[in-house]
């Protein structure tokens, strides 16, 4: 029985979470070759860790346990989200209930006959308790070197990519969700996550290789000489909002404008434009990420979670750019301050107060699943009237995550997200109101991170035509800019442009004095309005904006006017003063 286990692991993982019986007899007729990379895979550890252990129902129950969890997690995540479960959403949250949340569900009868089956054969093992006999030092050098083997193929960059490749895995670079889901399609998921892990580390090394030799040359800036204009310290606030799209740019869906009735208006009184996302439907830190540090993704080869990528010290994000010039910042999320990891990582943003689920000052409701869009405005207002200085303001909403399959509510998808974006519509006219009487000058900056993801069975961007060919327009996002007072908006770009590009433009709106780093990035704009990996014609790499992104994220700070690590070593200093002082 332990010989046959390996290859029942992976019929057992890819049955589950296919659960089509039709696509998994595809795969393994069509696929032998991903299937035999599969069952070598899961034999190398298996057989590792049996003969360490010497006790083969162990050895199942690991392996098997692990397995089918997986299964169960890319099927609970695609049908919600539309994307594929990775090793890096491991460290999404150390709350398993936060991924819950998010998921739809629901057991099916491939869920439990899998399930069963695994059980079974756990328990014939256990019951037959087939032991590995000999010498242990033997048969544990050997599981060693299995082990060995089983973990260094992660680590051999170049030789696992054409291992793969042998063995007739889709090792193509893909940067949208419909290409990767036309991937996952191919690899199914044992070998897509192994690709995933494995692919990343060629492109990641070079850009590490190109960051050693490189100095900035002239030719890769363009200096951007700011308006005239004074420098009031207006308030800034930047609403993320959850899955916010405007689903009128596909026609033939009829959406009605009363839902973004709001929207537009506030666009008509300020300042409506068109943004390109590095994300769709999911990974929401990724628009987070450029909006906080104003870099692009592409410049970490569109990291699933760049968060992961900071290294421990301060950030050289925009709030610490407000924060140097006499703001008191904050970071709202009306979510569990572990999810991604943010009550950690964002800690080193240059926040002054980071206010979660359970931090607000002001009463909290849901609407449907998750807290209201209108409490988060109600604790901004809250916030401006109680602190001293211009605020600088940055909140990613909740409300309108998905799921948005509910049949008991007897709308379609479409329908349930639609009813939940004119509430967000409601509470955005809301706030805006309110900030008209705020006596204090106040720009307000408003997009969503993403389109969303409709469960499978909904196949919504099916019925549209959209594809991995024509996909771009999903990865474009209006946005809007407004202030109560006499702001700059003549100084807006009128074509669309990357998200990591707005703070700048903000700062610039305002007439904030900028550094010549950010001077050079605001150049860039004007020649590379667009740097991302899904915009809707191919954009050439800018070194200069890899090499900044990689240096301020992953590099010494080299290249940036405030490095931050500094910062960082003189709270280290002081802490370590502190200590000698109490001992």
């Amino acid at each position: 029985m332990l010989a046959l286990f390996p290859l029942f692991a992976v019929l057992i993982t890819e049955c589950n979470q296919a659960q089509h019986l039709g696509d998994f007899i595809d795969f393994v007729v069509q696929r032998p070759g991903i299937l035999a990379f599969d069952v070598l895979l899961v034999s190398l550890f298996f057989w590792g860790f049996t003969l360490l252990v010497r006790r083969g129902w162990i050895s199942v129950f690991l392996t098997a346990g692990t397995l089918y969890a997986f299964s169960c997690v890319e099927f609970f995540k695609c049908s919600t989200s539309g994307t594929h479960f990775l090793l890096s959403d491991l460290v999404m949250t150390a709350n398993a209930s936060d991924i819950a949340k998010f998921a739809y569900i629901k057991i099916t009868w491939p869920l439990a006959l899998c399930l069963l089956a695994v059980l079974l054969y756990f328990g014939a093992v256990f019951w037959l308790n087939p032991k590995i006999g000999g010498r242990w030092y033997v048969s544990a050098g050997v599981g060693a070197v299995m082990l060995g083997l089983f973990v260094g193929f992660f680590f051999m960059s170049g030789v696992n990519t054409a291992i793969l490749r042998t063995f007739g895995v889709d090792v193509e670079t893909s940067y949208n969700t419909f290409k990767t889901n036309e991937k996952f399609a191919h690899n199914q998921m044992i070998a897509n996550v192994v690709e995933n892990a494995v692919s990343k580390a060629p492109g990641k090394k070079e850009r590490a290789g190109d960051y050693e030799t490189y100095d900035v040359q002239p030719q890769d800036v363009s200096s951007y000489k700011q308006s005239a204009g004074d420098f009031v310290r207006p308030n800034v606030i930047m609403i993320m909002n959850e899955s916010f799209a405007d689903f009128r740019i596909f026609e033939q869906l009829g959406i009605s404008d009363e839902v973004y009735q709001n929207f537009d208006r506030i666009g008509s009184e300020g300042y409506k434009g068109t943004t390109v996302v590095p994300t769709f439907g999911g990974f929401t830190v990724k628009t987070e990420f450029e909006l906080n540090f104003g870099l692009p993704m592409r410049g970490l080869k569109d990291e699933p979670t760049p968060q992961k990528l900071l290294k421990d010290r301060e950030q050289d994000t925009f709030a610490y750019f407000y924060k140097d010039l006499g703001y008191e910042t904050s970071y709202i999320h009306p979510f569990s301050a572990t999810f991604y990891g943010r009550n950690q990582t964002y800690s080193r943003f240059g926040y002054d107060n980071l206010v979660f689920e359970g931090d607000f000052t002001v009463p909290t409701y849901d609407y449907n699943a998750y807290i209201d869009d209108d409490v988060v405005y109600t604790q901004i207002e809250r916030m401006l009237r109680e602190q001293d200085k211009p605020a600088y303001i940055y909140t990613t909403t909740m409300q309108n995550h998905q799921p948005y399959k509910f049949p008991e509510t007897g709308m379609t998808e479409l329908e349930y997200y639609l009813s939940e974006v004119q509430h967000s519509d409601q509470a955005l006219g809301r706030f805006i109101e309110s900030i008209k009487k705020l006596d204090e000058p106040t720009i307000v900056f408003f997009v969503g991170d993403h389109f969303p993801f409709f469960s499978a069975e909904d196949d919504l961007y099916e019925s549209l035509g959209i594809s991995s060919e024509n996909c771009a327009k999903l990865y474009q996002q209006s946005y809007l800019v407004w202030a109560n007072y006499d702001a700059d908006l003549n100084v807006i770009p009128q074509k669309p442009i990357s998200a990591f590009y707005i703070p700048y433009v903000l700062a610039d709106v305002i007439h904030a004095p900028l550094d010549p780093v950010r001077s050079a990035v605001l150049g860039l704009m004007q020649t590379t309005p667009v740097y991302s990996y899904n915009a809707s014609q191919p954009v050439p790499e800018n070194q200069y904006l890899n090499m900044l992104t990689y240096d301020i994220v992953e590099g010494d700070q080299r290249l940036t006017a405030t490095p931050r690590h500094r910062e960082t070593e003189q709270k280290e200093k002081t802490q370590q003063e502190t200590d000698d002082d109490d001992s």
